[in-house]
Parts: structure tokens; C-alpha cells; sequence
């Protein structure tokens, strides 16, 4: 059985590990700070992938085979479910807001969220560590598009996964903010 280890450096991140058998991933430490001469010289296309990922291009790496086997189930399942969450690109989340059709909420985090931060225009506040506590009414009937500027839109994803579950058409659009800034679509301060 073929094994690759790599140790790779994704900049701004640090380094980190994947390790790959027969095609599948079967470990990935994400980069933390650590020296650089651990890195492995290395021409594997998910690591460039990976890299490009943590340098905020739009990589998609939900069809990379994963090995979940010596995981938790619990684990599995949000695994599973991450994969599972709908994501839209940023013309169409604008269409949706400027038909009427769909509402999008900035869902950053306290550390990320200003007031004075630029925002998508026509957006609504929703605070990601109270959305249990809120008595907030989705619009019946519209999309629910969600932005972040995480990498990965992580809370965006987490956020849409506890909207689905209660019912509600919720997507993430790819690429957050940085994405709608980079088509030219509107923001404000």
C-alpha cells in the first residue's frame, strides 16, 4: 500500500501535515506555527490544492476521498454533514437579494464583526454565538445566504448546518465577502 506523508507550509498558517494511502486521506493536522525545514519537497496536487485553499482561493475539497473509519462516529457524521451544506457563488446569492427572493446575513464573529467594517449591501446582522437565544423568524418561502471572511467560511458553514436543521433554505456563499468584493457587487460601511 502506497503512503505518502507530507509535511507542507501554507503561508500565513505555518506547516502541516497530510498523510495519504492509496488515494485517500487518512490524517491531516491543519498548519500551526513550526519550522519550516520540516517541510517535505513534495508534487502531490491535493497539497497544492490545500495550499491554495489556506491562501483564500475558492478551492472545493468536498470530493477528496477522506478515510473516516478509525474516527469517531460522531466525527463521521459532521464530517458528512459539512460535506452536505449548500453553497452558492456570489452573483447568484446577489440575484436572490435583488429579487426579493433571498435575505443574506453577515454571521462573522465578535473578534470579526464591526459596525464599521464594510458589509454586503442589503445584508442583516446574525450573530453566530446567539443564534439559539434569538426568536429571529427566517423569511418563509426565501434562500438564506450566510458570509463570513473565515477560511472555508467555517462559521458560515456551521451556522447553515443549524439553519437547515430547523428548517430553513440556508446556504453559504463561496468565497464570503472577499469573493463579493472581487465581482464587484455592493458593500458599505
Amino acid at each position: 500500500m502506497p503512503v505518502d506523508q507530507v509535511a507542507y507550509e501554507a503561508e500565513g498558517w505555518g506547516v502541516g501535515e497530510l498523510v495519504v494511502a492509496e488515494g485517500r486521506v487518512v490524517w491531516h493536522e491543519l498548519p500551526h506555527p513550526a519550522r519550516t525545514d520540516q517541510v517535505t519537497s513534495c508534487h502531490l496536487e491535493l497539497v497544492e490544492r490545500i495550499k491554495a485553499y489556506f491562501a483564500g482561493e475558492d478551492v472545493r475539497l468536498d470530493e477528496v476521498p477522506v478515510d473516516l473509519e478509525y474516527e469517531s462516529s460522531f466525527f463521521a457524521r459532521c464530517a458528512e454533514a459539512l460535506r452536505a451544506i449548500p453553497r452558492v457563488d456570489a452573483a447568484e446569492a446577489a440575484r436572490g437579494l435583488s429579487s426579493g427572493g433571498a435575505v443574506i446575513y453577515d454571521v462573522r464573529s465578535h473578534g470579526y464583526y464591526d459596525v464599521k467594517a464594510t458589509r454586503i449591501k442589503g445584508s442583516q446582522r446574525l450573530d453566530p454565538h446567539a443564534l439559539h437565544q434569538t426568536q429571529e423568524e427566517m423569511p418563509p418561502g426565501s434562500s438564506v445566504y450566510l458570509y463570513c471572511t473565515c477560511v472555508g467560511e467555517a462559521t458560515s458553514a456551521r451556522i447553515a448546518q443549524e439553519l437547515i436543521g430547523k428548517g430553513v433554505q440556508a446556504a453559504v456563499i463561496k468565497g464570503g465577502l472577499r469573493d463579493w468584493k472581487k465581482v464587484g457587487l455592493p458593500v458599505y460601511r
